[in-house]
């Protein structure tokens, strides 16, 4: 219960995260898409106004018309006719007005125009103090009396005050107004524009797949590292109880054991002597349990010394011939010519093979068939265990090793993970392959000397 509670809390949680690393990359991905189409357009904009005025003041110097801005006009604008044609036939121009020092139209392209005052014309103001001014309007929403003016069904404008400065004194002496409708600008704008928010589209897709895979393979660590923290204390526990019931259960069981074998000794009637043999394999495989607690929970497992597999093979199956015999199992065993020697220790590689032999045991209940082999295989050595029992069913593989994963009747849970242990301190490999109502295969691989 509650492995499946911190799994919900664990989905949750990856989902609460994945929502709000969601929210926030579509709030960056937003901002930075509307900011940065903002400066590319401020951006060309102002550009256009640059290059603009720079070809105006070029086409001031040509001709000259400073003595106009300061002296006098004519309504139909004869003397300025050719520079304000120039500018006039400029791509994209719509209107161009050119002001006097004291606010008043002097010239435009719309006669109407001429002669005419627009007060609180901020823009107009800055222009006569020296600076560039581009503001970009919509036709829609008209906020100065000259826009009223402009021709209609367009959807906006750019609107350019440039400063015109006397040839040799460098001081202002009027200002030229252009509107212009750019066609080409605005293309360029909405491409930008596109552009910016396809790639950040594009850039917050990618960092959201990145979000939850990272979630994902998370989550997945929390959770491998919770089962391994729950694994750790399972064993903590076990180490308490096994120290004591070790230092408990030891002399109680060598008692029973003797008496045991005594009463064995001195009786030989069938009824009693059935009873005894039941009661020893009992104690046997008590003492086994104690003996698996007790290896397990150690730390540290002594490499050993040199040790013949032979030998290990030779002395599990005098442990187990016995119950062997009993239940009508045969055992068959393959072993090269030639010494197999590995370094490990032989008394924890023999509780090793006995207890893989007692699960295959175990597995056939109504007799069958173990076999016991060892090969060279390169520089290993191969050792394999076999039966013809009941089969391990595909569900049950994955944890077959996980301490106190039982899935037989009486069983503590502690053979396979204590058997793994093993052998991989003796820096081996154990592989089990099992197919139900055929058999188990077991293949240990250590290293040779």
């Amino acid at each position: 219960m509650t492995l499946i509670t911190d799994s919900m809390h664990n989905n949750n949680l990856k989902s609460w995260l994945f929502a709000i690393g969601l929210m926030v990359i579509l709030l960056i991905s937003s901002g930075t898409s509307y900011l940065l189409s903002e400066f590319i357009e401020e951006h060309l904009i102002r550009r256009d106004a640059a290059v603009l005025e720079d070809f105006v003041a070029k086409m001031s110097l040509h001709h000259d018309p400073t003595g106009y801005f300061k002296n006098s006009y004519e309504r139909d604008g004869s003397n300025l006719n050719d520079f304000f044609n120039d500018i006039a036939h400029m791509p994209d121009v719509a209107r161009i007005n050119a002001y006097s020092t004291n606010n008043i139209i002097v010239w435009s392209s719309d006669s109407a125009m001429v002669g005419q005052q627009f007060p609180e014309n901020h823009e107009l103001e800055e222009a006569l103090e020296g600076e560039l001014v581009y503001e970009k309007g919509d036709i829609s929403k008209l906020t100065k009396p000259e826009h009223l003016l402009l021709a209609a069904g367009l959807e906006w404008f750019i609107e350019n005050y440039i400063p015109i400065k006397d040839s040799q004194t460098q001081s202002i002496v009027g200002v030229v107004e252009i509107y212009r409708i750019p066609i080409a600008l605005s293309k360029s704008i909405a491409e930008g524009k596109k552009l910016i928010w396809v790639f950040t589209s594009i850039g917050g897709l990618a960092l959201i797949i990145t979000l939850f895979i990272m979630l994902h393979f998370s989550n997945r660590h929390i959770q491998k590292q919770q089962q391994s923290l729950i694994k750790q204390i399972r064993l903590n526990t076990i180490g308490e109880m096994a120290s004591s019931i070790a230092q408990s259960m030891n002399n109680a069981v060598s008692t029973i054991r003797t008496a045991t074998k005594n009463t064995l000794a001195e009786n030989s009637e069938p009824a009693i002597t059935d009873n005894m043999d039941e009661i020893l394999f009992e104690v046997e495989q008590f003492d086994n349990w104690l003996n698996e607690l007790q290896v397990f929970t150690h730390d540290e497992v002594s490499l050993g010394s040199t040790t013949n597999i032979s030998e290990v093979l030779q002395n599990s199956i005098e442990h187990i011939s016995a119950r062997s015999e009993r239940m009508g199992i045969k055992i068959f065993k393959t072993i090269p010519d030639t010494e197999l020697l590995v370094r490990a220790d032989s008394a924890l590689l023999i509780q090793v093979m006995v207890s893989l032999c007692s699960n295959s045991l175990d597995a056939m209940p109504q007799g069958g068939q173990l076999i016991l082999e060892s090969s060279a295989s390169g520089s290993d050595a191969v050792i394999r265990v076999s039966d013809t029992g009941l089969g391990i069913p595909p569900e049950n593989i994955e944890h077959i090793f996980d301490p106190l994963v039982s899935h037989k009747k009486g069983g503590l849970g502690l053979g396979l993970a204590l058997a793994r242990k093993i052998i991989l301190r003796f820096s081996g490999s154990i592989n089990i392959n099992s197919t139900v109502g055929s058999g188990t295969n077991i293949t240990i691989i250590l290293p040779t000397i």
